[in-house]
């Protein structure tokens, strides 16, 4: 953690720590009482450093996570909201060679996200 330790760092690495879904800054306000413009200063300077994610549901809502230790995605219920980290990693491997040996593009990075309709929600 770069900068100060501050009370409202630890409590906003803690909020993500405990949460197993991406959160918004709308419900990081909610659950740390903190104004809104202190929180997206802390979740800029930790994106900076690579300890949070961005996380985009095509929603018009931005979401954060603790940068995982491996890339992951997401299945994301549209009904419920309820959201699930996905492990296909070996088949995101083989896409992105694929990729790279149609296109030549030396890829940087990649978002892939499902969306549908959870169990419960069916």
């Amino acid at each position: 953690m770069t900068g100060r330790n501050t009370k409202t760092k630890r409590a906003l690495l803690a909020a993500l720590n405990s949460s197993n879904i991406p959160m918004s800054v709308s419900e990081l306000v909610k659950k740390l009482h903190v104004n809104k413009t202190t929180i997206y200063r802390e979740l800029a300077s930790f994106i900076e450093e690579g300890s949070i994610s961005e996380v985009d549901f095509s929603d018009g809502q931005k979401r954060y996570e603790l940068t995982p230790d491996g890339h992951h995605h997401h299945a994301v219920c549209m009904d419920c909201k309820a959201v699930v980290e996905l492990e296909i990693e070996p088949i995101i491997k083989k896409l992105e060679q694929n990729v790279i040996k149609q296109s030549g593009f030396m890829l940087r990075k990649h978002q892939i996200e499902f969306f549908g309709v959870c169990r419960d929600c069916a």
